[in-house]
């Protein structure tokens, strides 16, 4: 009996450390695109920018948007790899804070607001 409860204790440590790492949130998962920083931090319309972070490729990262609470404005990229794009602000744009979200590529595409924010002037 005594042998049986302490083989249950072991076995639901296990599971408790398993579950904790696997709901480890703050790493980017391997593979997800996570943008760290845009540089510079602001600009008006028509203006290039780059963010910066990793697994931004193109092989990953589809589209890039600005983004509020109820508008998601899709920017054209200028150049792309692993670790930045580069994209223009589009012109016509409100001036205000916005976030960075990317569409992910792939045969499941999923939107990705990122932690990093603009302002556009």
């Amino acid at each position: 009996m005594r042998r049986q409860r302490i083989v249950w204790l072991l076995v639901l440590s296990l599971i408790a450390v398993g579950s904790a790492i696997a709901g480890d949130t703050d790493q980017p998962r391997q593979g997800v695109p996570h943008i760290t920083a845009v540089e510079p931090a602001s600009g008006k319309a028509g203006a290039a920018l780059t963010a910066t972070g990793e697994y931004l490729d193109k092989s990953r990262v589809a589209e890039l948007y600005l983004s509020t609470s109820n508008t998601d404005l899709r920017v054209e990229i200028l150049e792309q790899s692993l670790t930045a794009i580069k994209f223009k602000i589009p012109s016509g744009v409100e001036p205000g804070r916005f976030r960075l979200t990317v569409l992910m590529a792939g045969p499941d595409p999923k939107l990705l607001e990122q932690p990093v924010t603009l302002l556009v002037e």
